[in-house]
């Protein structure tokens, strides 16, 4: 008699950018709770469409933010995202984390970032979640955040060394299922402060100081997560296009000047309407460079390989939110996503890269754009199955 081959597991990882809600004060304002609803609705929704999409309950979701409250830390937001974050899942059953995030502003952890468990009730009973502070891995069902008391045991995470003031870092969280521990690391990688300076050298220093903060990670890593379990790397990458020859292209196609100021890119009309148009974007490809770059970086000097699923989207910032300049600026295609601020040039910053045993667990990937509520970086998704004994 043949075995019975166990029912695989759904997965859906998502990461977005929510710093849009950009919260000041002791209290959060009405117009933030509105739009932090219709973000909740919106993931809820597309949890639901996936799970058409795939023609089976997506079992476990994985939600990775980043500048949650906005650049700087915002207690009264941080509070209200816990209480409603729940509302995200479409399960009546199963396991929610709540937004696994430090809790104040120390100076060392604070990274604006936050990682979201959703456990669907097929699968929970089976699952468990580390918590750093013990290195035990508790039962989901013996309720992980009352066992430990705070969230703050369930990540391992700071901000980079050359963070400074900001809150760019990272966030490690780890999920068992059955026997096989899944590894995540949460990602916000140094923005372009200038694109003046960006375009003055390839990799512009900005590069370097990403791929460092990537190697920084991956020395911590290799203290917390052992190197045959699967890991994923996703969140805000900040890649950009090489710059400096965007801009020479650029010039030499339209026959016109482009200035570059702090935050404003001085273009032709028609050099955005290229920069927009769907059909450009594999041309646009061949600008961004900085990922493989990276990847290299890391395979020797961390001996940490990763890959990234076949990318097959646009760009996903610096993305229009005002509708009367999305409607405006459009292209012909008739695709108004893709409509970008003139601040920056596009690039692909939002990404998900997975390691070899990641890539060995996971079936049938499905790696796009994700269908939450628009802000200014588009989200990204990956959906795929897995097998566990």
């Amino acid at each position: 008699m043949s075995e019975t081959r166990p029912e695989p597991l759904q997965w859906l990882l998502l990461s977005q950018n929510i710093g849009t809600i950009e919260c000041t004060g002791d209290e959060v304002s009405e117009e933030n709770k509105t739009l932090t609803t219709k973000w909740i609705d919106s993931v809820r929704q597309h949890i639901l469409d996936e799970e058409q999409r795939a023609g089976a309950p997506i079992d476990i979701v994985v939600l990775h933010l980043q500048e949650v409250g906005g650049k700087k830390f915002n207690k009264a937001f941080n509070q209200h995202l816990e209480k409603v974050v729940h509302l995200c899942t479409p399960y009546k059953n199963g396991w929610c984390s709540g937004p696994i995030m430090p809790d104040s502003d120390d100076g060392v952890t604070f990274t604006a970032m936050a990682t979201v468990f959703f456990v669907g009730p097929r699968v929970w009973e089976g699952c468990s979640v580390l918590s750093f502070r013990h290195r035990v891995f508790i039962a989901l069902s013996d309720n992980p955040v009352q066992w430990v008391g705070s969230r703050r045991a369930l990540f391992h995470g700071s901000k980079f060394s050359a963070a400074g003031s900001s809150r760019k870092g990272y966030l490690i969280t780890a999920l068992r299922v059955g026997n096989q521990t899944f590894n995540f690391v949460n990602v916000h990688l140094f923005h372009d402060a200038d694109n003046s300076v960006a375009a003055k050298e390839s990799p512009s220093e900005y590069a370097v100081k990403r791929v460092e903060a990537l190697n920084e990670i991956a020395a911590e890593l290799a203290v917390v997560a052992a190197p045959e379990d699967p890991l994923f790397i996703f969140g805000d990458f900040n890649f950009r296009l090489d710059i400096g020859r965007v801009v020479k292209a650029l010039e030499q196609q339209f026959d016109q000047k482009i200035t570059l100021g702090k935050k404003k890119v001085s273009a032709p009309d028609a050099a955005w309407k290229y920069l927009q148009d769907p059909t450009n974007w594999e041309e646009l490809r061949t600008y961004d460079t900085e990922g493989p770059a990276a990847m290299r970086s890391l395979r020797e000097r961390s001996a940490l390989s990763m890959a990234e699923p076949h990318r097959g989207f646009g760009p996903t910032y610096l993305r229009e939110t005002d509708a009367e300049l999305v409607e405006k600026n459009a292209t012909t295609t008739g695709d108004h996503r893709a409509v970008f601020k003139r601040d920056r040039f596009p690039a692909w910053c939002d990404r998900v890269w997975i390691n070899t045993s990641a890539s060995q667990h996971a079936q049938s990937l499905s790696y796009w754009t994700a269908g939450l509520h628009e802000m200014d970086h588009q989200p990204v998704q990956l959906r795929f199955t897995t097998v566990v004994p």
